[in-house]
């Protein structure tokens, strides 16, 4: 789902069963995806998050991306290729880096997201990336559960990665071995 050269830059804004949610646009490449309870919410969130994406206003969704999203729970899975412009610290990077790797249906331990950035002891500090995650579905930290299976926080709310979950049909992902993935 590339641009094809189109240069967008604002905001798109949706609805689904999982809230509304917006989607900023910077360069013709997704910097934002914000949850929240109604259009209005998630277009707050954005102008506090990202001016510099908010003060174009609204471009309306080119590229079908905030559709998506708002229907994922409707059974409508993202294609792999959307283009993503997001900023973070390189350890951000690297924890966002390896959370987009987990395929749908799966989940890993913030535990195990630390040891593959080669940080195994980073466990808090890989969830404070988790919160800081400004591009939701897209880097899926509702992926990313604590060492019990059970889900730790969301910036968005626990109901909605719990749907979210749900909608992957989640189940941890071993190899042969039994050993996570």
């Amino acid at each position: 789902m590339g641009t094809g050269g189109e240069r967008v830059d604002g905001y798109a804004v949706d609805k689904g069963e999982i809230g509304s949610v917006v989607v900023g646009y910077r360069n013709g490449r997704v910097a934002a995806v914000l949850l929240g309870d109604s259009a209005d919410d998630v277009v707050q969130q954005l102008e506090k998050r990202f001016p510099d994406v908010a003060v174009h206003g609204p471009c309306g969704d080119k590229l079908g991306i905030a559709r998506k999203i708002a229907a994922i729970l409707e059974g409508e899975d993202l294609p792999p290729d959307v283009p993503i412009d997001v900023n973070g610290t390189p350890f951000q990077q690297a924890v966002w880096n390896v959370i987009r790797s987990i395929p749908c249906g799966c989940t890993q331990t913030y535990g195990h997201v630390a040891a593959k950035i080669g940080k195994p002891k980073a466990v808090r500090a890989v969830a404070s990336a988790c919160g800081a995650n400004p591009i939701a579905v897209l880097v899926p930290c509702h992926r990313v559960v604590r060492s019990d299976g059970n889900g730790q926080g969301y910036a968005w709310g626990m109901d909605r990665k719990a749907a979210l979950l749900e909608r992957e049909r989640i189940g941890r992902c071993q190899d042969r071995h039994g050993q996570m993935l």
